[in-house]
């Protein structure tokens, strides 16, 4: 274990091996989306979270994972936010708060780990993102910055 730009590293499994792990559960077809995520059913394969580059919007930030030289999308299992390119006002302004509160969050965190990272339909890394211990979703999803992924999108303009 060491401290790289202020975030725990312990070097586990690579990410790009945990990608070939989770497709292979995932088997192709509709895709990976975050409610496709069902920890029973895959290994429990990590990957570190060396130093966040930045976040688009309230469950997606770009990173350095497992040491690499290079930065990569990573979409957070089980939460659902508003789009920046909102449908309505509302939406947009929402999503602006979410990219904050996540921003703060990813920004004072001291250790972040990937739990079975996967791709998604966009080849954005996908998986469980544990922060300080803590499920981030579900952090999200107590802020009120978002809400239980359902598997498809609804809408946040009601």
């Amino acid at each position: 274990m060491r401290f790289m730009n202020g975030i725990l590293f312990v070097a586990i499994y690579s990410a790009c091996t945990a990608c070939t792990a989770f497709t292979a559960y995932a088997g192709g077809g509709s895709g990976t989306e975050p409610g496709d995520y069902t920890p029973d059913r895959v290994e429990n394969v990590t990957a570190i979270v060396n130093k966040i580059f930045n976040n688009y919007d309230g469950d997606t930030f770009r990173a350095y994972i497992d040491n690499n030289a290079y930065h990569e999308p990573v979409r957070i299992v089980g939460v659902d936010t508003p789009e920046i390119n909102g449908k309505c006002e509302l939406e947009s302004k929402r999503a602006v708060v979410a990219k904050e509160y996540l921003e703060d969050v990813l920004a004072h965190a001291n250790n972040i780990v990937l739990l079975n990272p996967g791709r998604d339909r966009y080849d954005r890394v996908l998986a469980v993102v544990i922060v300080d211990g803590h499920d981030l979703s579900q952090l999200i999803i107590d802020s009120g910055n978002g809400r239980v992924w359902r598997g498809r999108r609804e809408s946040w303009c009601d």
